[in-house]
């Protein structure tokens, strides 16, 4: 069986199968560490582990130290200047993080059209590949949940949750505290999201395409050319495989 590890900064997914054909898969936050080599240990033949890790490195320390334990080959992805047809967008290719290296790669890949790439994660990282697969650069912002948390810490009168999905029904001015947060931070992704299509100038459809634990929400404002990938960097090192 081969191992495919995505480690984020707050959560750890993996799929486990053989030549595209996935039997077991599962997330878990990074401070349950031991429940995913529980399930790790369930795996009775492992012949390749493939990592993106953008996690600590007593984490990489800790998977090199299994798969020797399991005496399989342990693969650790790099940004790379070219993969699969897409060629990076930095001077410099190893600044760029894996995590986003991979979805853009995935996103090419996938739809061979101009993309946006939207990762909703920790970071909200937004990524551009034209119609010839050049990354042309992306953006960096908060977190919607760091976001609610700076808020949470600097005002004093306000108590934000989770985001809530009713609230998302449209992006009209916000009746409540709650509304107002969730629109604004959702109407200000979507507007950058528009103002990047706009600026890339493509005859073709440009695909919006989004990843991460906010992934599932953001699709929904973004329209119709938007779609939700959750297993996007995952996909990405498959591709490095193949």
């Amino acid at each position: 069986m081969i191992v495919e590890i995505d480690a984020g900064n707050s959560r750890i997914k993996w799929r486990v199968g053989l030549q595209g054909v996935y039997e077991s898969r599962g997330t878990v936050i990074n401070e349950d560490l031991e429940l995913f080599f529980d399930e790790l240990d369930k795996i009775l033949s492992i012949k390749k582990i493939f990592i993106s890790s953008v996690a600590n490195l007593s984490f990489l320390s800790r998977m090199s130290r299994y798969s020797f334990k399991r005496k399989c080959l342990l693969f650790i992805a790099k940004t790379q200047k070219t993969t699969a047809g897409v060629i990076c967008g930095y001077k410099d290719p190893s600044l760029l993080g894996i995590d986003r290296w991979l979805g853009i790669v995935a996103a090419y890949n996938c739809y061979k059209s101009p993309c946006v790439i939207v990762d909703a994660g920790t970071m909200l990282t937004i990524d551009i590949v034209n119609g010839i697969g050049k990354h042309l650069g992306g953006y960096i912002l908060p977190g919607i949940e760091i976001s609610r948390e700076m808020i949470n810490s600097n005002a004093a009168e306000i108590e934000l949750g989770k985001v809530h999905t009713d609230y998302m029904v449209n992006l009209s001015p916000g009746k409540s505290t709650e509304e107002c947060v969730t629109r604004g931070e959702f109407l200000m992704i979507r507007s950058l999201v528009r103002f990047i299509i706009e600026d890339l100038n493509e005859e073709k459809k440009v695909k919006i395409i989004t990843t991460g634990g906010n992934g599932r929400e953001l699709v929904n404002v973004l329209g119709k050319s938007a779609c939700y990938e959750p297993e996007l960097i995952l996909d990405g090192l498959k591709l490095m495989d193949s």
